[in-house]
């Protein structure tokens, strides 16, 4: 009916491109973006990533050294990760992954927010500071539905949360340039 026509979801698609080197520092030492592109699109995520890859080229991905992306856990952005960019190292955004770690938390503290923080808290320490495969293999232990749940999610993006290692790279840990 035209009620639920006017309501229906449409999701914007949007990316930002950049090159490390073009950065730099506020006075109070927040990162900035001093040079980007933006791509936007509603529509299906083939042709957005056909225009995020014509973004990137025309920013310079040919002569790139390194790739990075910085993204959120959509399957359909991993594909177009792996179709599109394949010299990319992928980067799970942090802030992301932080909030699947305190749905287990919940999960297993659903009544009791410090005790689900007491419990989170070490796992976002481990997983920022170079121990993210004890992070999973913890996760695996777990049981529940949500535990499982997010145990699959982390099987996943095994390769794109060594967040020490992208630290010591230069390389960004969350999404925030383009959210």
């Amino acid at each position: 009916d035209a009620a639920a026509e006017r309501v229906r979801w449409r999701e914007w698609k949007v990316a930002t491109v950049f090159r490390l080197d073009a950065r730099a520092q506020s006075a109070s030492g927040r990162a900035m973006v001093i040079d980007r592109g933006y791509v936007s699109w509603r529509g299906d995520p083939h042709e957005f990533g056909r225009r995020v890859h014509a973004e990137a080229l025309r920013r310079g991905l040919a002569q790139a050294r390194a790739v990075y992306v910085v993204a959120d856990g959509g399957v359909w952005i991993w594909n177009i990760v792996a179709d599109r960019f394949v010299q990319a190292q992928g980067v799970l955004d942090f802030y992301h992954a932080s909030q699947h770690l305190w749905a287990v938390a919940h999960e297993l503290h659903p009544d009791d927010e410090e005790a689900a923080a007491q419990w989170v808290r070490p796992l976002l320490h481990r997983l920022c500071h170079g121990q993210h495969a004890q992070v999973v293999a913890d996760l695996s232990e777990l049981t529940g539905e949500v535990a499982r749940a997010e145990n699959a999610y982390f099987q996943a993006h095994t390769d794109h949360i060594n967040y020490a290692r992208m630290h010591q790279q230069g390389v960004p840990i969350g999404s925030g340039a383009i959210e």
